[in-house]
């Protein structure tokens, strides 16, 4: 276990040290803003004569979610500061402003890469990528199959497969604090979109590989950026008995940590390390997303940038579970089942489900109860 996470841990905090800065840090308010926002640690940022230019489409949450825009900008900082690599972001206010950010780029010409940093817009890419074929696209975390598309999916069961381990397992630790009797455990997710649905369906996995006893919830709230509906539906299911939620809901995230603490329950936060951003929460499922954006850059430098699909996942430690900075403490061996768990999906080859209908097949299938 130790091995595993010192790896995400060292790799954790070279891109912290390599980062803009905190998200304290970042511009407040949307539009169009340069790569040499303020917050940089960059002592000499590229201007708008860069050689190599990358234009981004936030999503309506934008920066300072801690989580998914935040790693993004964070790798685009670091390729700025090392590679030389501008750009410029767009942080629309709705989706319905997207497809007209994506337009501006595309039609500007001179971005070697234009990259949409939210799924949840992925047809008005397709759309506009189909009008630029001469352009060439990013999309994260899904895909798109257009010749001038290149997308960085990750599997998403594999994000949460290892906390959903340590919560089925946790739940039932007597005399935990926040642990109740009920083994009732939950995820909830921002939208109902392939990949945090997957998310929650390979929580939901990892919890059947532990104990098929633990009750498993799936919630969707609807918005990555709303607390407050995030909360209230968190609350919900700490009235039914659920005494650890797995965030998979993007900016709505902090409503998951608000509940758990007016509540005394435990949650788990997602994407970047959020340990710190409460007191109740045990560990992050991680995604080292900030080093596939930086070497989208890389390849783009040194002309290596293809169209195609980058799948992270277990196998290369871009996915797992971490526990640094996390003010409570799990138990060492609840963690070291956790790495049994992984171990078993990459070293067996195991494909997780990816629906939550699919679940009872495949436990069948891989000899679990």
């Amino acid at each position: 276990m130790k091995r595993f996470f010192a790896v995400l841990l060292s790799l954790s905090m070279l891109f912290s040290l390599a980062a803009c800065g905190g998200t304290k840090d970042l511009e407040a308010g949307g539009g169009a803003a340069s790569g040499a926002a303020s917050g940089s640690a960059s002592t000499a940022a590229p201007d708008a004569d860069a050689e190599y230019k990358v234009g981004v489409v936030f999503g309506p949450g934008g920066l300072g979610d801690n989580n998914f825009a935040d790693m993004i900008y964070d790798g685009l900082c670091r390729a700025r500061d090392e590679l030389g690599v501008y750009f410029d972001y767009i942080e629309p206010a709705s989706d319905g402003e997207i497809i007209t950010a994506l337009y501006e780029y595309a039609q500007d010409g001179s971005y070697d890469v234009v990259m949409l940093a939210t799924s949840s817009a992925a047809s008005s890419l397709e759309e506009v990528a189909s009008e630029y074929p001469d352009q060439n696209f990013t999309i994260i975390d899904t895909t798109i199959d257009l010749p001038n598309m290149r997308s960085v999916a990750k599997i998403g069961a594999e994000q949460t497969f290892m906390a959903g381990v340590v919560a089925a397992l946790l739940t039932q630790e007597e005399g935990f604090d926040g642990v109740n009797e009920d083994k009732k455990i939950a995820v909830v997710v921002g939208e109902d979109f392939p990949i945090p649905m997957a998310m929650a369906v390979g929580f939901q996995a990892g919890a059947r590989w532990a104990d098929p006893e633990v009750e498993c919830f799936i919630s969707v709230v609807g918005s990555f950026s709303d607390p407050g509906a995030a909360k209230e539906m968190s609350v919900a299911l700490i009235k039914q008995g659920v005494d650890i939620i797995q965030n998979d809901a993007g900016g709505s995230g902090s409503g998951i940590f608000a509940a758990a603490e007016e509540t005394g329950t435990l949650a788990i936060g997602v994407g970047a390390n959020q340990n710190t951003m409460s007191k109740r929460i045990i560990g992050t499922s991680l995604f080292i997303l900030y080093q596939y954006v930086y070497n989208e850059c890389e390849a783009l430098v040194n002309g290596e940038w293809t169209p195609g699909i980058v799948s992270p996942g277990l196998a290369d430690g871009s996915l797992g579970f971490v526990t640094d900075d996390a003010s409570i403490q799990i138990p060492q061996h609840i963690l070291d089942k956790a790495e049994e768990a992984r171990d078993w999906v990459v070293a067996g080859g195991i494909e997780l489900p990816s629906k939550a209908e699919d679940v009872d097949a495949w436990a069948a299938e891989n000899g679990l109860a």
